[in-house]
């Protein structure tokens, strides 16, 4: 168990095809965009309470010795997932935009560290 490299997230950003939010009605379109900032909340919430609370007491439960990387090391494993997240943007680009989702994604995360 490390106490620096995430295991996940449930600040996952919300994704709508473009093409069909443009097609909504105003009224409709502001009432879907509107209610993500609370579906959000709720859904952090939620995860924290009823997974990661958990989760964390189960780590502490079971005396898991929990590692802490260095800032050279959690940069090496960075470099050591490239490819991986090469794959996944190769995977998906017939199906969607996944660069662009990857690069937006990437960005927040970055935000938040």
């Amino acid at each position: 168990m490390t106490t620096n490299l995430n295991l996940g997230s449930a600040n996952c950003p919300v994704v709508v095809n473009t093409e069909a939010l443009e097609m909504l009605k105003p009224e409709h379109r502001e009432a879907l965009l509107s209610s993500v900032p609370e579906a959000l909340d709720y859904y952090v919430s939620n995860y924290e309470q009823n997974t990661t609370a958990k989760f964390d007491k189960a780590i502490a439960d079971e005396g898991v010795t929990q590692v802490t990387f260095t800032a050279d090391q959690t940069a090496e494993l960075n470099d050591l997932a490239a490819s991986v997240r090469e794959d996944w943007v190769n995977k998906y680009k017939g199906q969607f935009d996944s660069q662009a989702l990857f690069d937006y994604t990437e960005a927040l995360f970055k935000q938040q560290n």
